[in-house]
């Protein structure tokens, strides 16, 4: 079945003072990018860029605080951009929202993640479902990503399997402090990424899953390290993670 992409992008509507206006009247508790379309429900208010497809958001449980954003129409999933700098951050993304469903915004034109999700969830059962779905390879950036994620969630189950990185450059910090408080993390995946073409991976582990059980064997990557001045860009890779990550082997400067 071919997939129907919104040509009309994605706005943060979540810092526009309309929708700081209508969560302080309805507390949002949850957000949902879906494919479902208006199925014949009065949209809430605009959340996107141009008119062509009218991707609207619209109550899904009201009494819940479940909030849906789709197309009028059924089908189509819904469009990023090319950025998502600091898209769902702390600063910006409301505090009141615990789960974010992004099964169905399409990435795949995205070229830059840093910070998408730095500090995102506050509460013991923060998390957010469907990135196993996004298609990452035109990713460049990807630094600080899931910096400070879901520090308190009793859990995290994060599935990367599908994620091609092999056009990333930079990773710097991208799971720094990452589930502080958890107590259990799984990234599934993860192990088998290509990351060849990555020259900044500084911090990239560092205060990772302190508490957690989670650990990570990486010693199949193959990381490129060097700049052209020859300088490393892995300091603090895994920094304070109390040897829950087993590190690649980093190549030195006669193996490049």
């Amino acid at each position: 079945m071919e997939v129907k992409i919104t040509k009309d992008i994605i706005n943060p509507f979540w810092i526009t003072s309309e929708f700081q206006h209508f969560n302080r009247a309805h507390p949002v508790k949850q957000i949902i990018f879906s494919n479902e379309g208006a199925k014949r429900r009065k949209p809430l208010f605009k959340a996107s860029f141009g008119s062509t497809n009218k991707i609207n958001a619209y109550w899904k449980d009201e009494k819940s605080g479940i909030l849906e954003v789709s197309a009028i129409e059924s089908g189509f999933e819904l469009n990023a951009g090319t950025e998502l700098i600091a898209y769902f951050n702390d600063k910006m993304f409301p505090q009141t929202v615990e789960v974010l469903d992004v099964t169905h915004l399409d990435v795949s034109h995205v070229r830059r993640f840093d910070a998408c999700f730095l500090n995102f969830g506050k509460t013991r059962n923060s998390k957010v479902v469907g990135l196993e779905t996004w298609n990452v390879s035109s990713g460049e950036i990807f630094s600080r990503m899931f910096d400070g994620f879901c520090i308190y969630a009793d859990e995290i189950v994060l599935d990367f399997s599908g994620w091609d990185v092999s056009h990333g450059q930079k990773a710097s910090e991208m799971f720094s402090g990452f589930g502080y408080f958890s107590k259990h993390i799984e990234l599934k995946g993860i192990e088998s990424w290509n990351v060849e073409s990555m020259t900044e991976m500084i911090f990239m582990f560092q205060k990772f899953g302190v508490h957690s059980d989670c650990k990570l064997d990486l010693s199949n990557w193959k990381p490129a390290i060097f700049d052209t001045l020859g300088t490393t860009a892995h300091t603090g890779f895994a920094a304070n993670t109390f040897f829950k990550i087993k590190e690649p082997t980093w190549p030195k400067r006669d193996d490049t």
